[in-house]
């Protein structure tokens, strides 16, 4: 049951009080949510409690009840109203019905009286409030209606020259604006976010991006989302923080769908008949596969007129070798070197815009792909977020801390996957080898790594080399059926993965310091 606050005002204490309990006010769908023992206070408790109802003497000091309704009234049009009197005398009830009061209850007071004045007021309230649900559920349908007719002409303009449905668009509260366009990358995390997430189910992902995406823009009233042939396309207000929000689109289909994505921002547009071509630009530009490895691209004209320090290609890459390396000092040095050049060249706002969304997708699309969980990174992608407006220094510190998180985290990982790389192929060895075919190739072929790789693993995690450790398992062997069979020594030599005999008697020597025959013979002299 909707429960209503009403605030009691009376300048006599005894009669406050004999109000207040004389009523069960719960009882009847109130709370008494204060005591007023004077205009000036009840003019404060109003605007501290915000009661939907003021019961109200009319007599008071310094200023009347009517005074005060009229006062209440105009800070609160929603407030009702409720006389109580002592004074049956029409000149007040004539101000009264002016006010336009609930009701006016004539001292002295009775408990009914009261009680059914108040189901009297709570069933008009209960009107008012259904009035007033009926609005707002009105207000959202034409708000939804609105967005969606503007929807459709965002995608009649993408789709042909603009023309009276521009016209239209154009004096909508969105321009001026950037196009912002949001496209799936070719990467492997997509290909098993769609099979596992979404049983391949291609309508579905895109109906979940689009619903965030959503989401994030109605949240701030900043623009439009339309998608087309499997893209995102934002049309966004351009004001401080436009780029920010569209990397925190970006960033939340990172986050909870666990996608890589590109985007490519168009440069401010004044006039929705730029839409058309703006939007074309944006679209070779995410379809170029060359561009994948950037991550987010920006169109971004003011940042042309960096020309010498241009955002190359090779940007990401750089990046990505510096996350897999594992060593954050390198990291370190890395944006220590590029703080210092653009410090020392001195770039545009937007230059650095389009570097931030840069480095960020670099560094989340290389973390995801060496198993970074989103949920490790997008807490400090928060805390590391650039404030506006943009300086070199701050900005340049803030993603060299993303990178080094990131950078430890894939260092874990690696480290955590070479230990079990190195188990499995140990317990492989350990089980074969008796196998004469055992080789490096062969063991390089099973577990998909290379050579140099496999070398390297050995020394790392064994301390040793593939061949020796294969030599000593073969060895250790060797010595077992030597003390505790009575088999021949080449019979042996074959069990232990050596087809000459020679050369198994050569490498034990070599080993043991002594021939296998002497081994069998000593053990069993010092028996």
């Amino acid at each position: 049951m909707q429960r209503y606050k009403i605030l009691l005002v009376d300048d006599e204490t005894g009669v406050r009080q004999s109000i207040a309990q004389t009523v069960d006010w719960e009882a009847e769908g109130f709370t008494l949510c204060g005591c007023a023992g004077g205009a000036l206070e009840a003019l404060e408790l109003a605007r501290r409690l915000l009661p939907d109802v003021v019961m109200t003497d009319i007599c008071m000091p310094y200023m009347d009840g009517l005074e005060l309704i009229e006062r209440l009234r105009e800070l609160y049009p929603a407030m009702q109203f409720v006389i109580v009197s002592g004074y049956d005398e029409f000149e007040y009830a004539q101000r009264a019905v002016k006010a336009q009061v609930m009701d006016y209850l004539l001292k002295p007071l009775s408990a009914d009286g009261v009680r059914e004045a108040l189901r009297c007021i709570r069933g008009r309230l209960d009107v008012n409030m259904a009035r007033s649900r009926d609005l707002e559920s009105l207000r959202e349908e034409a708000r939804q209606e609105r967005q969606q007719l503007e929807r459709t002409q965002l995608m009649e303009l993408l789709l042909e020259a603009p023309g009276e449905t521009g016209e239209r668009l154009e004096t909508e509260r969105y321009f001026p604006a950037r196009l912002a366009l949001v496209e799936l990358a070719g990467a492997p995390e997509n290909v098993r976010v769609l099979r596992e997430d979404f049983q391949a189910d291609r309508t579905l992902l895109n109906f979940s991006m689009q619903q965030l995406a959503q989401e994030l823009l109605q949240e701030s009233d900043r623009g439009l989302c339309v998608l087309h042939r499997d893209r995102l396309v934002l049309l966004l207000r351009d004001k401080e923080g436009t780029l920010q929000l569209a990397e925190r689109v970006a960033d939340t289909l990172r986050m909870y769908l666990g996608l890589s994505v590109k985007t490519a921002m168009s440069c401010r547009m004044d006039s929705a008949r730029l839409l058309p071509g703006m939007y074309q630009r944006a679209l070779l530009l995410v379809g170029n596969e060359a561009t994948y490895d950037a991550g987010s691209v920006f169109l971004m004209e003011e940042a042309q007129q960096d020309a010498a320090l241009p955002l190359t290609d090779s940007l990401p890459g750089e990046i990505a070798q510096l996350l897999r390396s594992g060593d954050e000092g390198r990291c370190i040095e890395y944006f220590a070197r590029m703080r210092t050049d653009l410090e020392a060249s001195g770039v545009s706002p937007a230059w650095l815009e389009a570097l931030q969304a840069m480095v960020k997708s670099a560094v989340f699309t290389t973390a995801l792909r060496c198993g970074v969980t989103s949920e490790a990174l997008y807490p400090v992608l928060e805390r590391q977020r650039a404030h506006y407006p943009l300086e070199t220094g701050p900005l340049l510190d803030g993603l060299c801390a993303f990178a080094c998180v990131a950078c430890r985290h894939i260092a874990r990982i690696r480290a955590l996957d070479s230990q079990r790389q190195a188990q499995e192929i140990t317990r492989y060895i350990e089980e074969n080898f008796g196998d004469t075919n055992l080789s490096i190739p062969e063991v390089c072929e099973r577990f998909h790594i290379s050579q140099t790789q496999l070398s390297l693993l050995f020394k790392r995690e064994m301390g040793t080399s593939f061949l020796q450790y294969v030599l000593d398992q073969r060895i250790a062997h060797a010595k077992e059926l030597l003390l505790g069979s009575g088999k021949k020594i080449c019979e042996i030599a074959l069990e232990t993965g050596f087809e000459d005999p020679g050369y198994f008697s050569y490498c034990f020597k070599q080993r043991c310091g002594m021939t296998p025959k002497n081994y069998r013979q000593g053990a069993k002299g010092g028996a």
